[in-house]
């Protein structure tokens, strides 16, 4: 019953908007990556997540990994295909810069998604999970 208390499960189903999103504005390879991610990330937290070494956080790692850089990619490309979004450019490098943030400062100093609590640590990965969502969302509607 202590899985289904964790956050991160709930959380993971945000991805399907990137999904829909992809998928209407013709970004397979978005949807593709964000249903793949979703089904990583719903192993990952519903298995033991304080294992760092399972197979499942490696694999959902890659995958995040994978999104990152055809992202990266993305909005590389967007950038200068289009005229810049101003406003939606600075959007997307905060998502980035937070998400960053909240993980590997968090991982280094034991706080938000590596929270001792594991409460709370869920709960900021949950907010992961949310604005590294948006993020791609914006890069999507570049």
């Amino acid at each position: 019953m202590e899985l289904y208390k964790n956050p991160c499960i709930y959380s993971s189903f945000i991805f399907w908007i990137n999904v829909f999103v992809g998928i209407y504005y013709q970004e397979y390879i978005y949807a593709s990556l964000f249903v793949v991610l979703f089904i990583t990330s719903i192993l990952f937290h519903y298995s033991n997540n304080s294992n760092s070494d399972s197979n499942y956080f490696i694999l959902d790692l890659f995958i995040v990994f994978s999104i990152f850089i055809y992202g990266g990619y993305r909005f590389v490309t967007k950038m200068r295909e289009n005229k810049i979004n101003i406003i939606m450019t600075i959007f997307i490098v905060v998502t980035f810069f937070i998400t960053l943030y909240l993980f590997f400062y968090g991982y280094y100093t034991n706080s938000y998604c590596y929270d001792i609590n594991k409460q709370v640590g869920n709960l900021y990965h949950s907010l992961l999970h949310t604005i590294g969502s948006l993020g791609h969302i914006l890069i999507i509607l570049l």
